[in-house]
This record gives C-alpha cells, structure tokens and sequence, in this order.
C-alpha cells in the first residue's frame, strides 16, 4: 500500500499536522444529491444562488425541497451553507439584499458571498452569521483579506479552483484565517509552488498543472520526496490527485474540503463523500501513515469517468 508523507518542508520552518479535523463540504443541487452527501459522511452541504444560476435548480430559496433539505441536515447534524452567486454591481443592490434575506430566513448556517457590501449588509443584518469570502483567481491579496476580516469578520476563505501550496500557507501565517479548498471537482488543482496560477490557467501550462498537481509526478517540488511511490504512478487517475496529497494540506492549514461536481447518479456523489470521509478520517487519526487504498482510487475512477465536471 503506498503511502503519503506527512512532513511539510518549507523553506522556513517544518509545519506540523493541523489538529483540527478538516471538514468535508459538498455542493449539491437536488434533495436527492441533499441526502446522498448527508448520508455518506458530508459535514456541511453548501447550495448554489443567484441570478445568474441555472434555472430549474430543485433547491431554490423558498421552494419547499430547500425546506425539507435544511430540516434534513439540522435533523442530522450538519450544517447548510449557501454559496451567493451575487454582485451588488451587476445585479443591483436590492437583489443582494433580497437573496441575503432569503438564505438567513431559510436557515443558513454560513454565508458565501464575493461582495464585500453584502458582507457587510449580512453581518448588520444577522451578526452570528458565519460569513465565507469566495476567493478570485486574481485577488488572492493578503492586505484585502485582512481588511476583510476586520470590516465584516469574515472566519474563512473559499480558495480558487487554481491556487498553490504557497498561497495556502501565506495565507495561513499572515491572516489565520480558516480556508477550504475543492478535493474533488471541474478544474481543480493545488499546484506547488513551481507553477502559478496565472501560468496554470495559460494554454502553455495546462499540461504542467496536471502534472504538478499530482505528487506522484512532482518529485522534487518544494524539496520534498514524492507523497505516494511508484505502485500507484499508473493509478492517477481523474479526481485523485488532492486526496494524494492530503497531508500535505492538513500541513499547510487547510480546514475544510469541497466536493464540486455533478453526477447523473447520487449513487455516485456517495462514492466520492464516502472516500473522502474515510480519507479525511484516516488522515486525522495518523497523517503520518497516510495510506492510499486502492478501493478509494477505483471508487473516485469510476466516479470521475460518470461526473459532468461541467
């Protein structure tokens, strides 16, 4: 059985295995995909909304699906979020406001949201709200996530599809804020610190932001020796390459993981929460000897190869 190295080594100081157990966030869309996340392990279910989201969407705010979804999840124990696609500046004022008003009268738990007004109309409107600031690939700027922290209070960061070991960890040192980073999902990955984003994203770089999210192929990034030996090397398979390096981002303080896909099958989205909900259970219990079993990278084959990564 490979296995995946726990020791972080930076060019400053070793870090060490955060203590807090990550939390394992999925996105869904349906009340189907709702009990499917619940019920294979998720610990939060975060809802899409917004105008600009695809219409037809069975949890819609004030439909009686969202409403029986949310006493599902309260009835379970896990937290509902609500990921606001809204901008004050697009969309208006009054439309922000509206939709903050009907996620909070919903029952939301956490509030997503990219408008820092909004932030700051959702923290006066319901102050115990916990509020999450989505990230942009092109903003990933310490002094403005500070300035966030202190103007609405924000308690974590919702990363980039496209975002480096680096970042994380600068993240980390200079705000100390929470942050959560997609495991499984369109368009995902965790570079090292070798490649930046804005390279990633160019044509030039998307083959070497493939491989240099996967650890089995970045040998010598950040000086340190591959997370997983070379039985698994023709295992890399779609979808597997953050759970490879999953110590890694217990490492370097990540808090929280998201599942962002979606399935024609529930049966799949509960293959991929229940192998990240073992993964994330194992890594807490010894991220020492983290251990890839093969079951997990078969379940996550099969469920990449079905996913709309869309």
């Amino acid at each position: 059985m490979a296995k995946a190295s726990a020791n972080c080594l930076t060019t400053g100081a070793t870090l060490h295995p955060s203590c807090d157990m990550m939390e394992l966030v999925c996105s869904v869309q349906t009340l189907p995909s709702l009990r499917a996340a619940i019920d294979h392990g998720a610990d939060c279910i975060q809802i899409e909304a917004g105008p600009d989201c695809r219409a037809g969407l069975a949890l819609r705010l004030g439909s009686d699906e969202l409403a029986r979804g949310i006493a599902h999840a309260r009835f379970k124990g896990v937290k509902t979020s609500f990921a606001l696609q809204v901008d004050s500046r697009r969309h208006g004022w009054m439309a922000g406001r509206e939709l903050i008003d009907q996620a909070l009268a919903a029952g939301a738990d956490t509030l997503v949201l990219s408008d820092p007004g909004l932030m700051l109309y959702a923290a006066a409107r319901q102050p115990e709200i916990q509020l999450h600031y989505a990230m942009d690939e092109g903003s990933l700027s310490i002094e403005a996530l500070q300035c966030l922290r202190r103007q609405t209070g924000i308690t974590r960061v919702v990363l980039p599809r496209v975002v480096s070991l680096a970042q994380i960890e600068n993240i980390r040192k200079e705000t100390g804020l929470e942050m959560q980073v997609i495991g499984f999902g369109r368009s995902s990955s965790v570079l090292s610190s070798l490649l930046s984003p804005e390279i990633a994203g160019s044509p030039a770089g998307r083959h070497a932001e493939v491989t240099l999210s996967n650890p089995i192929n970045d040998r010598c990034a950040m000086a340190e020796h591959a997370a997983n030996d070379h039985d698994f090397t023709q295992l890399a398979v779609a979808g597997t390459a953050n759970l490879f390096i999953l110590p890694r981002l217990q490492c370097a303080g990540i808090d929280a993981v998201r599942i962002d896909a979606h399935f024609h099958s529930n049966t799949q989205l509960g293959q991929v929460i229940q192998v990240w909900r073992e993964a994330l259970d194992s890594c807490q219990h010894d991220p020492e000897h983290f251990a890839i079993k093969h079951s997990w990278i078969n379940r996550l084959d099969r469920a990449a190869r079905a996913c709309r990564m869309q």
